[in-house]
């Protein structure tokens, strides 16, 4: 009867069916963790390259130098395929590492960024990827996947809380990106958020790695550098919250991003909550009553009387 009423829990995680983002979170945190364990099997530490996909190191939400996460839930489902193992689920899981996962012999893909963290027993998944220069450009940005346009990534000075060029990295998901354990030739490790650490993302010499503190007003440490986003084509946004009880924008767009909602969140001067799957609530970025904001990925979704969209001005 335990084990039934996990997989319901899970069911309706994945296939959004919270109440609201006040309840999903802390069924993420609780049912999620259970389920996962549900689909178990004998651990296996082994690392497999099947055309061009890896089972990489657990404890970590890096794939390292060279390998990218994969962070298209499509691409992850071929990971698993080309392994030649079982995709298990996919949803939004408290504490669970970010995007595409290995966990007793299944694959899994987490749309939980701002809750991830490493886990013992989960590995990270990972493709290959060939990089020769420190600078990133693209020119799209794809559903599902976060690319940085016209940007390169440095170390600060050590002991320093500020970029002299630049500025401090200030999202978990792209200081824990691949693009950025490229440029830097360093790997990610975990993110904190507490008042002892320095704020945004960091490089702690003591761990030869990066990390990411999401406590505002942390302190710089001797031994850590800012990790510093120089970006040579800035792209101003301008953000504003469309009408209560609303699922469009009659002025602008709706935003379609989670990275440019964490943005919109930063630029208002509101609190990102999560992402996730929120039947009844309006699609992509909005704005609860108390002013916190949510990404929802959930599709045909109408407005609700406590919640306002997320507008970003039409270029």
């Amino acid at each position: 009867m335990h084990c039934i009423s996990l997989l319901f829990a899970l069911v309706a995680l994945v296939q959004g069916d919270c109440e609201s983002p006040e309840t999903c979170a802390a069924q993420s945190s609780h049912a999620v963790a259970g389920s996962l364990i549900q689909h178990a099997h004998a651990a296996s530490k082994e690392k497999a390259r099947l055309g061009g996909y890896s089972v990489g190191h657990d404890n970590t939400q890096s794939c390292g130098v060279d390998r990218a996460r994969i962070e298209d839930v499509a691409d992850c489902r071929d990971a698993a395929t080309a392994l030649g193992l079982d995709f298990g689920a996919q949803g939004s899981y408290y504490a669970w590492p970010a995007f595409c996962f290995k966990y007793r012999e299944r694959i899994y893909f987490n749309y939980d960024v701002a809750g991830s963290r490493s886990k013992s027993s989960a590995y990270m998944v990972c493709e290959s990827m060939t990089t020769t220069t420190t600078t990133t450009t693209t020119t799209a940005s794809e559903a599902g996947s976060t690319t940085f346009v016209g940007v390169r990534y440095e170390l600060g000075a050590m002991g320093s809380p500020f970029c002299v060029e630049g500025e401090v990295i200030g999202t978990h998901g792209e200081c824990a990106s691949s693009a950025v354990a490229t440029a830097l030739g360093k790997s990610f490790i975990n993110w904190a958020q507490t008042p002892d650490l320095p704020t945004g993302c960091y490089y702690d010499s003591s761990l030869d790695g990066l990390m990411f503190n999401y406590h505002q007003g942390g302190q710089a440490l001797p031994e850590d550098s800012p990790v510093c986003k120089i970006d040579n084509t800035p792209v101003t946004h301008t953000f504003h919250q469309g009408e209560l009880n609303s699922n469009s924008c009659s002025v602008g767009e709706q935003i379609d991003d989670p990275e440019l909602c964490r943005e919109a969140a930063a630029e208002l001067g509101e609190l990102f909550q999560t992402e996730g799957s929120y039947s009844g609530y309006p699609s992509g970025c909005f704005a609860l009553g108390n002013g916190n904001i949510y990404y929802n990925r959930h599709e045909g979704n109408g407005s609700n009387s406590n919640a306002r969209p997320i507008c970003i001005a039409a270029v």
